[in-house]
């Protein structure tokens, strides 16, 4: 599997959980905070994966700047939000934050599936991008043999 399809995958997995956070904003403070926990744990390790895998590899291709060092500068500003959501006073401000927080993962992740992938795809070749695939399955647990896709 290559990597970009993994973190592909991983993307469906927010954009459901997404829309349950969306429904659970017209309930209690608790139940949204409850979500956002659910949400930051997954999307840390999500980009944590992305700079320690597959950034580095791109990186000898087309070097630091450019679409890499605008996904490690949105990295930042989840992590950001996601340490101050869980220091918000009133239901409101949580509500606001979580929103914001949305709305940067999913035009974080438009950039990653409309250009960083598609890039990634382009120039490290399918048994790079297999590796790094197999790398991401070994830090996440995921089976690869079992799924008849590992080599």
């Amino acid at each position: 599997m290559r990597i970009t399809d993994a973190f592909l995958g991983e993307h469906g997995l927010f954009y459901g959980l997404f829309g349950e956070i969306s429904t659970a904003m017209l309930g209690p403070k608790c139940e949204i905070e409850t979500l956002a926990r659910a949400l930051s744990a997954l999307v840390v390790t999500h980009a944590q994966l992305e700079e320690e895998i597959l950034f580095p590899a791109l990186r000898e291709h087309i070097g630091p700047m450019g679409p890499i060092e605008v996904m490690e500068m949105e990295h930042r500003q989840i992590e950001e939000l996601l340490e101050t959501i869980p220091h918000t006073k009133d239901t409101l401000e949580t509500q606001q934050l979580v929103q914001e927080l949305i709305d940067i993962c999913v035009g974080h992740f438009a950039k990653e599936e409309g250009v960083l992938f598609p890039l990634a795809n382009q120039v490290l070749g399918q048994d790079e991008l297999e590796r790094l695939g197999r790398l991401w399955a070994e830090r996440r647990g995921v089976n690869l043999e079992a799924m008849g896709c590992a080599a």
